[in-house]
């Protein structure tokens, strides 16, 4: 799942809106033990919808959740599901982290879990090269998912070195097949964009070092790779994947912290930034966010207000009350096409926990 993932979720407006998240385990046993739940979270779905609706009114969701939840392909769980259903969308999602059990019918969508997990890890690409079958990774903290959408994985079916092509004459045999390599990674190249064009985060390749340099010379996406990792990994799995990129993850994201605290430093040199949670949530909302800092436990209950300000509150739970601004302030500057980035608890003192460097 990923930011694309969640606006198309949040467009929706329309009643009922069902969603299922469900925690799941990895493995083929916990495969069947998943798929029983979940056909018992539907018929929960079926028995609400009952008392609500009509069978006419009800039939139009229900025939895409339980065609949606018949054909899930649960081979390949991770810690988490989510099934989201209406009366012209169905769609779920392998989550890379765990969520509580909850069934929600409503006229949106419950979104609020995946956003604050989204939000609050360190996300990032792991792209695994190979003429055999490159893989896609989703990565969130220490943990990867394998993507298997746009093409993923993809397998090099070009004829090889023994088939001559136009304009083949006079090449040696290295010489073309590493032709019929670069043709390939652009069709990787091509399959990732579309995946994870509206949604940029640090990019880790993989593989020998020839398919590096090869990768490197066709990509439109060069400036994305934030480090490489040398090697064959044709048969690696996620868990030793992510073991091997842990390292490389980890200075990424610490480089990552410390250069938005030199802008942060520097905006405040120039009077270009704002602090402390409410004048975050006004520049935030009026699209002048270019980054956001936050703190990696700072949380606020607040209310908003007439004006379009927010006040804290002291009860989370209280009607009225958003349980996390912090969480409003990520998604209203990530929507204007800002940054953010969390940094180690204590680093932003001087600023009450959050702070914006501001477009203007």
């Amino acid at each position: 799942m990923n930011r694309d993932d969640l606006r198309l979720l949040q467009s929706f407006h329309e009643y009922p809106s069902v969603s299922i998240l469900m925690p799941t385990q990895t493995g083929y046993a916990n495969r069947d033990i998943a798929r029983i739940h979940l056909k018992d979270l539907v018929r929960e779905v079926e028995t609400r919808l009952a008392k609500e609706l009509t069978d006419r009114e009800a039939a139009p969701v229900l025939g895409r959740l339980t065609a949606l939840v018949d054909g899930l392909d649960l081979d390949h769980l991770g810690e988490g599901l989510a099934v989201f259903a209406n009366a012209d969308y169905a769609k779920a999602f392998t989550l890379l982290f765990t969520v509580a059990e909850q069934v929600a019918i409503d006229p949106t969508f419950e979104t609020r879990v995946l956003v604050r997990a989204l939000n609050q890890s360190q996300r990032y690409w792991v792209l695994a090269l190979s003429e055999k079958s490159t893989r896609l990774f989703e990565g969130l903290d220490d943990r990867l998912l394998e993507v298997r959408r746009a093409g993923f994985p993809l397998v090099d079916e070009e004829p090889g070195g023994d088939v001559k092509g136009p304009g083949a004459e006079g090449l040696d045999r290295a010489t073309l097949m590493d032709e019929f390599h670069r043709h390939f990674f652009r069709q990787v190249d091509s399959a990732f964009a579309r995946i994870a064009q509206h949604d940029k985060q640090p990019l880790i390749v993989a593989g020998v070092v020839k398919y590096l340099s090869l990768f490197r010379d066709v990509t439109r996406h060069a400036n994305w790779i934030a480090s490489t990792l040398e090697g064959n990994y044709d048969h690696a799995g996620a868990p030793e994947l992510a073991k091997e990129t842990q390292p490389l993850v980890k200075g990424i994201f610490e480089a990552k912290q410390a250069a938005a605290l030199r802008t942060l430093e520097a905006a405040v040199d120039a009077n270009a930034y704002v602090s402390g949670s409410e004048e975050c949530w006004r520049m935030a909302r009026e699209g002048r966010g270019r980054l956001l800092l936050v703190e990696d436990s700072f949380q606020f209950p607040a209310r908003e207000t007439a004006d379009g300000g927010i006040e804290l509150a002291a009860d989370a739970a209280a009607p009225g009350v958003i349980d996390d601004a912090v969480d409003e302030i990520i998604e209203q500057t990530l929507q204007m096409r800002g940054e953010v980035t969390f940094v180690p608890d204590g680093a932003l003192r001087l600023h009450g926990g959050i702070a914006l460097v501001l477009r203007y």
